[in-house]
């Protein structure tokens, strides 16, 4: 049975400052929601982070592109109700054994069990963020939890990094090759491009080299047809302002039906940026992996 809990009241919610919500270990946890109140909504939290055991496993550069993703995946908006979710469960994929294999169990691993193999004695979990912009910030900070009761297994890890193109007006094309491959448990899933400017990116290529052979995932996919794709999926995902999504999960929603990271040689984005004048663009590049806590 599903049961919404109420979390420890959050500390240091102001203007200026860095808050923390503790989730207590015990519960198996699909989601964790923050009622924002006062003057406060998602556009004033920056630096996002969940942690478990001290060490960041979902990272956002801000509670709006937090936000953006969500409703991306058909989760709800929190410009509409000031709820500001982190999920963990991924409800997007088909089938409800996939969904629920990403929730974040806390109970202790069983050495007998085979399962448990990479599972983790979970002590900490902890959503800090900075708050700016707010002049009289409140919280108050919920989960949605499970009735299974089991250890940390596969999670969803989330990483973001920062790319520069000084984009000219006939266009300019960059590379991407960040990604963090060589991760023994890891998956990519998807790629999200968060943008400065609405529409600057104008089309992508992944390229993969798998056992010394380049693979194209996307051969030269223009956003458009990304908004498509998305749009045609099994379980339709909202195209988003000034965000493009590379998305291996489209037309399948298996939980595992990405990039396996420990066997790629190199992974890379081409991406296209094109302004109608000379301008410099600061792209956000999330990738969103499946993960065990070992690998990250």
């Amino acid at each position: 049975m599903q049961r919404i809990i109420r979390l420890p009241t959050p500390d240091n919610v102001a203007n200026s400052s860095r808050f923390t919500v503790k989730l207590p270990v015990g519960p198996t946890y699909a989601a964790a929601h923050l009622v924002l109140g006062g003057t406060f909504t998602a556009a004033n939290i920056s630096n996002l982070e969940f942690s478990i055991n001290g060490r960041p496993i979902q990272r956002f550069k801000s509670g709006t592109h937090l936000n953006k993703y969500n409703k991306r995946n058909g989760r709800p908006d929190s410009d509409t109700n000031n709820v500001l979710s982190i999920w963990f469960r991924r409800s997007e994929l088909e089938e409800t054994e996939d969904a629920e294999l990403f929730d974040i169990g806390t109970a202790r691993p069983d050495p007998n069990n085979a399962d448990d193999k990479y599972s983790p004695v979970v002590e900490t979990l902890t959503i800090t963020g900075d708050v700016s912009g707010a002049t009289s910030p409140t919280m108050t900070a919920f989960a949605t939890t499970s009735s299974k009761i089991r250890p940390l297994r596969m999670m969803t890890k989330i990483m973001y990094f920062p790319k520069t193109f000084t984009v000219s007006t006939g266009g300019t094309e960059g590379d991407f090759d960040a990604f963090p491959i060589g991760q023994p448990n890891a998956v990519l899933l998807g790629a999200h491009l968060a943008e400065t400017v609405d529409n600057t990116v104008t089309a992508v290529r992944l390229t993969a080299n798998i056992a010394g052979s380049t693979v194209e995932l996307i051969e030269n996919g223009s956003a458009a047809l990304l908004k498509h794709l998305d749009e045609g999926s099994a379980k339709p995902k909202t195209w988003q302002a000034a965000f493009v999504h590379l998305d291996m999960l489209t037309g399948s929603g298996q939980a595992m039906d990405g990039v396996p990271l420990a066997t790629v040689g190199d992974l890379r984005a081409r991406i296209t940026c094109l302004h109608a004048s000379n301008t410099t663009e600061e792209l956000t590049i999330y990738a969103d992996m499946a993960d065990t806590f070992q690998g990250i």
